[in-house]
């Protein structure tokens, strides 16, 4: 009878913690909904959107760790340009003939990753340069390091971890802005400054003292749950009930949080850049920075003169509080880069509103955008040689 009674209470409980927890899974769920954030899913999620990269041989990403992670072809994917590749690089098909060879290394993020088929059709900016240069006068042979993700601290401890095997350089160009926003991957601000140049994921490692993988599938249960105490732990408020359902304290709150953590992120680009410059002469080769092209920069005026899958993806974006957080780096991004002889500020080119599109979506250019970039690059090149 006692035993009844007990397993009866422990049913009960178990019933009330499952109904708590749907409880608070719902009203998590409506929040996102009512804030405009994006959908996580709702009590259990497949994390479709990761694990369709995780079956891709091209886009799936392991665990590095240094790098915090790099790509994980099995080398499966098929790189329709390439000579060669891979899970670090892809050099370029080169005419021969030509009578001067150039080597250069590109690295970046996503719009420079060579193995991201899906964003231009394996025909990024690189690629083009790559063709460009080979029907000029010279031999250019490029390499790729591209890696999605990847900011200008991963990209300058890449250079670091390669450059005697790569061999000697005559350019190393950087592609960047876009990343050194805040992303998933970051760690708040205390622990960046102490950790400068680990991603959550390195920290994590290090702490825990175990290997965490990322290519493996993944199910996230309540996942509106966990991603309400992530936004807590990463930006520390107290918010109350009227804050709660203030939309506009919200934004105005976080972007006051952002900025403070932008202004670090933008002086730690601006030292991984001289940083670069000093190892890339020690190595005698020359680095060329480029501040990235993007949507939704407020400096650029736009002539909508064609109103197509740019127009669309430009009105989307024009109320995502990323534009925000992208204006302000830019801003400041800008007068930096001025200050650099080896920095080139291309955040204006490549903009929409022409007879083409150019963007696959709002933070990444098409085959057509990475054409127009690839031209500009080498012009900058040719002023470059000796």
């Amino acid at each position: 009878m006692i035993k009844n009674s007990i397993l009866k209470y422990i049913f009960l409980f178990l019933i009330i913690l499952v109904i708590l927890a749907l409880f608070i899974e719902t009203i998590f769920f409506s929040a996102r909904f009512f804030l405009k954030r994006d959908n996580v899913g709702f009590l259990i999620s497949f994390n479709t959107e990761q694990n369709k990269y995780l079956k891709d041989d091209c886009l799936r990403m392991k665990t590095h760790i240094i790098l915090s992670h790099t790509h994980d072809t099995k080398l499966n994917c098929k790189i329709p340009y390439a000579e060669k590749y891979d899970d670090n690089f892809i050099w370029y098909k080169s005419k021969k003939e030509k009578s001067r060879k150039i080597r250069i290394l590109t690295l970046g993020g996503s719009t420079t990753d060579g193995w991201f088929y899906h964003i231009s059709k394996f025909q990024t900016w690189p690629y083009f340069l790559n063709q460009i240069c080979n029907e000029s006068n010279f031999k250019c042979e490029i390499i790729n390091g591209g890696v999605g993700g990847y900011n200008t601290s991963q990209e300058l401890l890449k250079y670091l971890i390669f450059s005697q095997d790569l061999g000697k350089l005559d350019f190393i160009i950087s592609l960047n802005g876009i990343n050194e926003l805040n992303t998933i991957r970051d760690l708040p601000k205390n622990l960046k400054k102490k950790y400068p140049y680990q991603t959550k994921i390195q920290y994590l490692i290090s702490k825990e003292e175990k290997w965490l993988i990322q290519n493996k599938f993944k199910i996230i249960f309540f996942p509106n749950v966990l991603s309400f105490f992530e936004f807590k732990r990463k930006y520390n408020f107290n918010t109350g009930y009227q804050k709660l359902f203030d939309k506009n304290l919200i934004t105005n709150e976080l972007m006051d949080k952002k900025k403070d953590n932008l202004d670090y992120n933008i002086d730690l680009w601006e030292q991984n850049l001289k940083y670069f410059d000093s190892i890339a002469k020690a190595n005698k080769s020359k680095f060329i920075s480029i501040l990235q092209p993007t949507m939704g920069l407020d400096y650029i005026k736009i002539d909508w003169k064609h109103k197509g899958e740019d127009y669309k993806l430009y009105k989307q974006f024009y109320n995502n509080p990323l534009r925000d957080e992208t204006n302000y780096f830019y801003k400041k991004a800008q007068k930096k880069c001025a200050n650099l002889k080896y920095c080139f500020d291309l955040s204006e080119i490549a903009s929409p509103g022409g007879k083409n599109d150019l963007f696959f979506n709002s933070r990444h250019h098409n085959e057509n955008g990475n054409l127009i970039i690839a031209n500009k690059i080498f012009s900058i090149i040719l002023d470059n040689l000796n």
